[in-house]
């Protein structure tokens, strides 16, 4: 009888442990999948008239360099006659969290989680004028911030 009180306990606590380890695996591929969702729903929509996609990437970590939470993030770099403002209305309209950047050689003035979008697009290899390039930028919410360490 008393072997029966000591392995309940003990079978509970492992699988305790064993489920809040495997959701530090879980989460952040449901956080990847869900930024690969977005960034297709992006390339997918129709962009507007003047308007080319260049390319898009996708990720998850904490765009604001606060700690204590990851977000989901798009980068879509497009080539445009339209204006910054244009853009951002356009794009504003589709989706929620869009921001939009110039594109400049060294990257000046972005936030820091642009500066590290800025360095994975590979198309910007082939790109000597910047003129008419522009990021828009997307955060959404991850599926889960806790058990994702790359937001803390």
């Amino acid at each position: 009888m008393k072997k029966w009180l000591i392995k309940i306990p003990m079978t509970l606590f492992a699988a305790m442990f064993f489920l809040i380890i495997s959701a530090y695996f879980i989460f952040p591929i449901l956080n990847d999948i869900k930024a690969e969702k977005l960034a297709k729903e992006m390339l997918n929509t129709t962009p507007p008239n003047n308007t080319e996609i260049v390319e898009a990437i996708s990720g998850c970590g904490n765009t604001g360099g606060t700690g204590n939470h990851t977000e989901v993030w798009i980068g879509l770099l497009v080539k445009s006659g339209l204006s910054k403002k244009e853009l951002l209305k356009y794009y504003s309209d589709l989706y929620n969290y869009i921001e939009v950047y110039e594109t400049a050689a060294d990257g000046a003035g972005y936030p820091i989680i642009m500066q590290f979008i800025d360095d994975e697009f590979k198309s910007f290899e082939n790109i000597s004028n910047h003129d008419d390039y522009f990021i828009i930028g997307r955060t959404e919410n991850a599926v889960s911030s806790s058990f994702d360490l790359r937001g803390h």
